[in-house]
């Protein structure tokens, strides 16, 4: 990728940043963010990436969770093992801080999957998922979920009904009009802080 190229990337992603400040203008907070998509390989997990990296970048402690169990890959666009993670975490396995490791950015830390588990509402207790949380919080300023494809199952949907607000990434003509309906109307019944939709065609190569 050119360098002017990379640098147009990177200021569409400081541009999602910013609407995102200004749609929460009038909220107290939007310090946990879960990022979906209706189905997989929509660009999610790059989104994810690219916007805890931005948020990091702007001054704010940050701490990715790749909480896709049935699918992880943020891993792999960090170069890291995913030898240990959340899975760990939820069945009692490892503590907390054991599971969050550094990244090449100082203020961004990142909290893998671990083993993949194949039916992840087993071990997704929503009193551990809180606990994590409010652990959390007490040390980043934000923290970034990057969840699992909503067709995948109704993990997606336990995970962003912890979220301060809810950011959709939309691949253009890769899902219906049916299929977006279907997953907007669910997201705002499990949570209306609903912040906008992310269409990838116009950020991602």
């Amino acid at each position: 990728m050119k360098e002017n190229s990379s640098s147009r990337f990177n200021d569409h992603f400081w541009n999602i940043k910013t609407h995102l400040d200004l749609s929460i203008s009038t909220k107290e907070t939007c310090r946990v963010i879960a990022i979906l998509s209706t189905s997989r390989g929509e660009g999610k997990t790059v989104v994810s990436k690219h916007l805890a990296m931005i948020i990091a970048e702007a001054g704010q402690k940050v701490l990715l969770i790749d909480s896709n169990l049935r699918n992880p890959s943020l891993h792999k666009l960090f170069g890291l093992s995913n030898s240990i993670g959340l899975v760990d975490y939820f069945e009692g396995k490892r503590e907390l801080q054991e599971i969050i490791l550094p990244t090449h950015q100082e203020r961004l830390k990142i909290i893998l999957c671990g083993t993949v588990y194949s039916n992840p509402l087993k071990i997704i207790h929503p009193f551990k998922l809180s606990e994590l949380i409010q652990k959390v919080k007490t040390e980043f300023d934000c923290v970034v979920f990057d969840t699992p494809a909503v067709h995948d199952g109704n993990d997606a949907f336990v995970m962003s009904s912890f979220a301060d607000c809810i950011l959709l990434v939309v691949a253009s003509g890769y899902i219906s009009d049916t299929e977006l309906q279907k997953t907007l109307k669910a997201i705002q019944n499990i949570n209306p802080s609903y912040a906008g939709i992310i269409f990838n065609k116009s950020i991602l190569i």
